[in-house]
């Protein structure tokens, strides 16, 4: 439930709950005080520092505070139709009051925790924070929550239970929807409601709006057809005209060898094509054109912009991987991937011979992809692919099973085993040389 209460004085509302009634409530809004310890944690100029100091302002006292109220049940946790709860952008800061009915088990010696920034800095998903919950029995508990920016956040009620035992509640979610605004633009209907020719409606102006999730109309560019960044105006122009109010860019990243824009180079950069050909700026740089024109495309055009980010998708061509081969995959982490890395290579043989062996490079019938399709048969059988699958399983299980029962397996007389993970078992045997014939398979199947 909202309602409209004006700071400093009592304000009667009707609440949520199994009965409805009406209550005297006052919110409860931070001023200005002296350092606490909680100033100690506080990040500078985050949101919701921003919004604080909104809350703590002189001059709230005489304006109306929106107050969403979320009930909570005798257990410290939500409804469970209010187990995720939806907000609406916080244009203007606002409060979500958390309540309980006096005396219920949550409120005993009850603390609130939450991801939510209560205190200021910046979010960070694990990182909690914690309010104690009033002790009078004999009144309703309320915990203001300032709201000046958009994020998911979690929370839940601990409390004293029977025999003094904590007991946790039930976990509520609370989602504060973006403050999207961009430029405000002209009708798009004539007084007849006849549409505007060309050029006539849905002009730019100077005015700023609103634009909530549902009034989003979002066009997909792929950014590396855009060509470089002084070379965008016309599709931001046509973008524009077309009446839509956001981009959705492909990755803006510095690309690999494939340029594909899925497959990222350097993560921390944006795309070199993106700047002149003697651009010689830094990192740095590159990210203040990228704000420039972005900026250019909301002043100008009315456009917001969202981009499209793909930190895990990296090419295979990226400095990072020198230094992290083990997030690659490769024969010698996956060695059940050399088969396939043998088949790739093949391929790729196959088809840089395909003109010195008499064969089509361009495709014009179906007797080419016959063609095409029988000699690659032919040169994939020339590598005895087969022989990476003539292992008998069922008989190697046989007989592992029956070494182990036969009461022959000599004493291990090596370091200690116990408590070590099978890869650690695995490595004291190859040093102690106890697998006969290790090696024999290394040479072609990776088995070392």
């Amino acid at each position: 439930m909202a309602t409209t209460i004006q700071d400093g004085s009592p304000s009667t509302h009707t609440t949520n709950g199994p009965t409805n009634r009406k209550a005297q409530m006052r919110v409860e809004i931070p001023k200005n005080r002296e350092p606490s310890e909680t100033d100690a944690i506080r990040t500078p100029k985050t949101p919701q520092n921003e919004g604080i100091s909104w809350f703590e302002s002189s001059h709230v006292g005489s304006q109306p505070v929106q107050v969403y109220e979320l009930k909570l049940e005798s257990d410290g946790g939500p409804n469970k139709n209010r187990a995720y709860t939806r907000l609406p952008p916080p244009a203007s800061p606002y409060i979500l009051r958390l309540s309980l009915d006096a005396g219920t088990p949550a409120s005993k010696r009850g603390v609130l925790k939450t991801n939510f920034p209560l205190y200021g800095g910046a979010f960070e998903r694990t990182k909690f924070v914690e309010k104690t919950l009033p002790s009078d029995f004999s009144k309703p508990v309320q915990i203001d929550l300032p709201i000046s920016s958009a994020g998911v956040f979690v929370y839940w009620i601990e409390y004293d239970g029977k025999d003094g035992e904590r007991v946790k509640g039930r976990e509520g979610y609370f989602n504060i929807d973006p403050d999207l605004r961009v430029r405000k633009r002209t009708p798009i209907l004539t007084p007849e409601q006849t549409v505007h020719a060309p050029g006539k409606g849905g002009l730019i102006t100077e005015k700023t709006t609103h634009i909530p999730l549902d009034g989003l109309s979002i066009i997909t560019l792929v950014s590396k057809w855009m060509g470089r960044l002084d070379e965008w105006t016309p599709y931001l122009k046509e973008t524009s005209e077309r009446g839509y109010n956001m981009i959705h860019y492909t990755p803006l990243q510095q690309r690999g060898q494939s340029m594909s824009p899925y497959s990222i180079a350097d993560q921390l950069a944006f795309d070199r094509e993106l700047f002149p050909t003697d651009w010689t700026g830094s990192r740095d740089d590159g990210t203040l054109q990228m704000l420039k024109t972005l900026k250019k495309a909301r002043d100008e055009f009315g456009l917001m912009s969202l981009v499209d980010i793909v930190l895990n998708h990296t090419a295979d061509n990226t400095v990072w991987l020198a230094d992290h081969p083990e997030a690659g995959f490769s024969p010698l982490n996956m060695p059940h991937l050399t088969p396939a890395l043998e088949l790739d290579d093949a391929i790729i043989e196959f088809s840089g011979s395909l003109e010195a062996n008499g064969l089509p490079t361009v495709i014009k019938s179906q007797d080419d992809v016959d063609l095409l399709a029988s000699s690659l048969r032919e040169y994939l059988n020339t590598r005895n692919l087969w022989q990476y699958y003539v292992l008998d399983v069922t008989g190697e299980k046989k007989a592992i099973g029956e070494a182990l029962t036969s009461g022959k397996i000599p004493s291990w007389d090596g370091p200690d085993l116990c408590g070590k993970s099978d890869v650690e078992v695995a490595k004291l045997f190859r040093s102690e040389q106890k697998i006969d014939n290790l090696g024999a398979l290394s040479s072609r199947f990776c088995a070392s």
